[in-house]
């Protein structure tokens, strides 16, 4: 008897979740809604405006990212290639200074600095090292 219960809780709970997966959707909801988009879009609704500079939040955004990667290999830390990010340094106040040493992907990480001294590692000007 306790062995046909349990039987009976996993089937339950087994199609429980298969049906609650589903949704089933009735189509008298949907009666009053018409079935076609409206052909009348204007033009003007469709334009997509786009600012002739970089926006405030990609600048933003670019300030906590990655200004390039060396990808070495891993055991002899000789330099492969170098990859530069699509987010670069500000202005020419700012340098692409080696930061850290990313051991998941054998990789030197690069960010913009604009305080920099002569112990600071640059990024490499060509990409093939």
């Amino acid at each position: 008897m306790a062995c046909l219960r349990v039987v009976a809780v996993l089937l339950v709970s087994v199609f429980y979740f298969t049906i609650i997966d589903g949704a089933a959707v009735r189509t008298d909801i949907f009666e009053d809604f018409p079935q076609i988009v409206p052909q009348e879009i204007k033009d003007e609704r469709l334009r997509i405006e786009r600012e002739a500079t970089t926006p405030e939040t990609t600048k933003n955004f670019c300030r906590s990212q990655p200004c390039g990667w060396v990808v070495y290999k891993q055991f002899t830390r000789q330099l492969q290639t170098f990859i530069s990010n699509i987010c670069t340094c500000s202005d020419s106040s700012f340098k692409c200074i080696r930061t850290d040493d990313d051991l998941s992907v054998s990789a030197y990480v690069y960010h913009c600095r604009q305080n920099t001294t002569a112990h600071d590692i640059e990024a490499p000007e060509n990409t093939n090292l």
